[in-house]
C-alpha cells in the first residue's frame, strides 16, 4: 500500500489552480467503456439480487461503467456470504459445542463468525470502491448530467439582459 495523501483528480487541481505550474497526469477516460450489464453467470441468487440492486441504485448516478463489473460482482458475493454466515449464526447460536480431542464437550465461537466478519470487511472494502457509505460518496465527483445547475439558464438570462428578470 502506497504511503501518502491519495492522489487528487486533475479536475480537483484545475479548480485549485496549479501555482507550482507541476504537469498533472491525465486521467483515463472510461466513459467509452460502455454501460454496466447483467450480472455474471457464476454468481449464486443472492449475489445476483445484490448486484441487480446495486446496479439500479447506481445506474441514476452515471458512475457505472463495463470496467466495474468486477467491483460490483466482488461486492455482491461478500453480501451473499455475509448474509448465509448470520443467518446460519442466527440459527445455531453464536457459540456451538464441539466434540475435543480427549472426549470431552466444549462451547467454541461459531466459524461462520469468522466468515461473517471476513465478508464484511470485504463489503466494505468494496463498497468503499463504489461510493456506498457517505464518506466515500463525498469524494466521487459527479457527472455532467448531475452537475448541471437547473438555475443556469435564468442567471445567462441575467448576465445577457439585466432588465429580463423584472
Amino acid at each position: 500500500m502506497p504511503a501518502g495523501r491519495k492522489r487528487l483528480p486533475s479536475a480537483v487541481h484545475e479548480a485549485h489552480g496549479n501555482p507550482g505550474h507541476r504537469k498533472h497526469a491525465p486521467e483515463m477516460d472510461f466513459s467509452a467503456a460502455g454501460e454496466i450489464g447483467k450480472p455474471p453467470s457464476w454468481l449464486d441468487a443472492g449475489a445476483k439480487a445484490e448486484y441487480k440492486r446495486i446496479v439500479a441504485a447506481l445506474s441514476d448516478l452515471e458512475l457505472l461503467r463495463s470496467t466495474d463489473v468486477g467491483v460490483v460482482a466482488s461486492y455482491a458475493i461478500a453480501y451473499s456470504r455475509w448474509m448465509a454466515a448470520e443467518k446460519q449464526v442466527t440459527r445455531e447460536g453464536t457459540v456451538i459445542q464441539v466434540m475435543g480431542s480427549q472426549g470431552q464437550t466444549k462451547m467454541v465461537k461459531h466459524p461462520a463468525l469468522l466468515v461473517a466478519a471476513s465478508a464484511q470487511q470485504q463489503m466494505l472494502r468494496a463498497g468503499s470502491l463504489l461510493g456506498l457509505n457517505p464518506v466515500d460518496r463525498a469524494k466521487i465527483s459527479a457527472s455532467p448530467k448531475q452537475a448541471a445547475n437547473p438555475f443556469s439558464a435564468i442567471f445567462a438570462m441575467t448576465e445577457e439582459d439585466p432588465a429580463a428578470i423584472n
